[in-house]
């Protein structure tokens, strides 16, 4: 059931006067909804501003958004997500799964996949009745997701408290599949100019996409804004050097190393050139045919092995730089 309240919408007079209006949204019909810090839903038709009473009212309504089939989905502080029919007298439907119920922010792309930032529980994804999410597990830089943007080309910007994330969405595809264990996403922060690298949340829209393409995003000392088309002068990517290897902390001469019979540590020192955030290089090696895939290292240069059976290896290692572009396997130790 629907409760009606009528608010005069005189030019000299605010809408929903004395509300705390933290959340906006637009549905197809082109009415105006808004969510309170007080958890009350509004929505504006015809000049009459109707509270919803068929969502509950419990805590701060941080995001709102209406999807292709008219479901409106409501995100909360502290309630999680909920959804319900527009124009519905139903009650609203909590949706199970997310690692967090602090609700930052919604995407609904072309193809109808609904993305979920949260605080605490990272980014995810609801596509096709299935939910699911990404973390600094994953490879995010941070599970606060507070603004969530797409580019020309098919990229996520994700505003979070450790600056500005790009990752593709065909990158998130592969690792629901398993075709990929760990997310490379580009990285902004103080070194690519913001002033601060803490997207501000708790409210939405808190992002924006102009028509040139251009991507806005509130932070906690002014707005920073990305151009969001692909750089012509993408920097190459890191030249690997192995620097040494290191048999029970002795350092050997890499090319043709032998190593007697027994159980021996064996460790490898290596590194990656760039001059452009060479703070962010981030690394993966393999030792074949120990390793059957490739070992994520992130920002760590130096792999370990306690024990390598007897036989012929390999040692391989790759690196990427801050704008996501990887090297060829360099560093090879046979």
């Amino acid at each position: 059931m629907v409760s009606i309240h009528w608010i005069p919408s005189k030019p000299t007079e605010p809408a929903l006067a004395g509300k705390s209006v933290i959340s906006l949204a637009q549905d197809q019909a082109g009415s105006i909804w808004a969510g309170t810090r007080d958890g009350e839903l509004w929505c504006l038709r015809e000049n009459l501003w109707v509270q919803q009473t068929n969502f509950p009212r419990s805590h701060a309504i941080t995001a709102i958004l209406e999807d292709a089939h008219r479901l409106i989905w409501v995100g909360t502080e502290g309630g999680g997500l909920s959804y319900f029919k527009n124009g519905g007298s139903d009650s609203a439907q909590k949706v199970s799964g997310l690692l967090s119920e602090l609700i930052r922010a919604f995407y609904l792309d072309v193809e109808g996949t609904l993305f979920i930032g949260t605080a605490g529980g990272g980014l995810s994804r609801y596509k096709n009745g299935h939910l699911n999410t990404f973390t600094t597990r994953e490879g995010l830089p941070d599970n606060t997701i507070s603004q969530i943007l797409e580019d020309n080309s098919g990229r996520l910007w994700l505003g979070n408290n450790r600056g500005i994330a790009c990752v593709g969405k065909t990158d998130l595809e592969e690792i629901t599949s398993g075709k990929k264990l760990v997310l490379y996403p580009q990285v902004y922060g103080r070194m690519e100019g913001m002033l601060s690298e803490e997207c501000t949340g708790g409210f939405c829209p808190a992002g924006l996409k102009t028509k040139s393409g251009s991507l806005w995003f509130s932070t906690s000392k002014g707005i920073t804004v990305a151009d969001s088309h692909p750089p012509n002068d993408a920097a190459p990517p890191p030249a690997v050097i192995l620097e040494e290897v290191l048999v029970d902390g002795v350092v050997e001469k890499p090319a043709g190393l032998k190593i007697p019979p027994g159980k021996h540590r064996l460790e490898f020192h290596y590194t990656g050139l760039s001059f452009r955030a060479p703070e962010r290089v981030r690394f993966r090696y393999r030792l074949e045919p120990l390793d059957a895939e490739w070992v994520d290292a992130e920002n760590r240069r130096a792999a370990f092995y306690g024990y390598v059976p007897p036989g012929e290896y390999g040692f391989q290692v790759a690196a990427c730089n801050s704008e996501g572009i990887w090297s060829a396997a360099g560093g090879t130790c046979n």
